[in-house]
């Protein structure tokens, strides 16, 4: 069994930069599912209800894990569309005497 609502949502709190006043929200509500489904579900929902002037939309949607979005981009909301991938330069770094460098190149991750 699976439940849809698309509902208008206006946000009553002060305004971000990254969230609109208004959006779109569409409330789910299903049995005997696991990740893979619902994956699927919102990739064919979206890929549908796309226009078509728009192109089409390719699924399944590229996907990272936590760790590799952390390890790659230094963020778990990376913004993947100008590579702006993390490049461990640590190997150049050793011989340079500058002291915050040395500690942080003594530490996991630089951290």
């Amino acid at each position: 069994d699976r439940y849809f609502q698309v509902a208008r949502c206006y946000r009553d709190e002060g305004s971000k930069p990254d969230r609109q006043p208004e959006f779109t929200q569409i409330d789910i509500e299903m049995s005997f599912v696991d990740q893979d489904g619902i994956l699927a579900l919102i990739e064919g929902m979206l890929q549908y209800s796309w226009p078509k002037e728009k192109g089409l939309i390719k699924i399944p949607f590229p996907s990272i894990t936590y760790d590799e979005a952390l390890s790659t981009y230094g963020t778990d909301k990376p913004d993947t569309r100008f590579g702006m991938k993390i490049i461990d330069v640590s190997h150049i770094l050793r011989n340079v005497d500058v002291g915050f460098l040395q500690n942080s190149l003594k530490e996991p991750h630089g951290t």
